[in-house]
């Protein structure tokens, strides 16, 4: 079953029309998502600690010991965010992630007798709130401020994100419509 969840979802891979029901859609997104997860963890883990080195040495450079802040010059001594190294690579496995599973969540909404488009809600937001990220992250690196309503636009932005993705796994997992609906006849 597992693999033929698989099958199915790669040789539909650009195929938005037609239905999945819940036995082909789920094997196939939750191999996908604990491979983006372990890709993940293994990010962090070979990124985290030298991120954490060069901040540990950039403290102990300061004459402080511990400021680490934008000189006048907009510099760090660091560089840029940490963080904000590492938010290319999560937004490529975000994005890599809804582009397998893009067209089957659109089945799989079909098969439940709703519009597909819905599952481009979560995907709008996960670009805007990873871009927005971007600023969050590199802007008090660079001006040595926080912008904080750009940062409270930002938390609300990936806060409805977060529901987004809930609302819609909740209509992933509803029961299909049974016989034929809008979208095409059951497979």
């Amino acid at each position: 079953m597992i693999i033929a969840s698989i099958r199915r979802g790669y040789g539909n891979l650009a195929r938005f029309s037609g239905r999945d029901t819940r036995a082909q859609f789920w094997p196939f997104v939750l191999i996908h998502l604990g491979a983006v997860m372990a890709g993940m963890m293994i990010l962090f883990a070979v990124m985290i600690p030298p991120i954490l080195r060069g901040m540990r040495d950039a403290a102990a450079a300061r004459a402080n010991g511990v400021a680490i802040a934008a000189d006048g010059a907009g510099t760090s001594p660091i560089g840029t965010s940490p963080l904000s190294a590492m938010l290319p690579f999560v937004l490529a496995m975000g994005a890599v992630f809804i582009v397998l599973i893009a067209a089957a969540c659109v089945r799989r909404l079909h098969d439940t007798g709703r519009p597909g488009w819905i599952a481009a809600i979560p995907a709008l937001l996960f670009a805007a709130s990873g871009l927005m990220m971007g600023r969050v992250f590199t802007q008090p690196m660079e001006t040595g401020e926080i912008d904080t309503g750009y940062f409270m636009a930002t938390w609300l932005v990936t806060m409805i994100y977060n529901i987004s993705v809930l609302a819609l796994a909740a209509l992933l997992c509803m029961k299909s419509e049974a016989g034929t609906n809008r979208f095409d006849q059951p497979e």
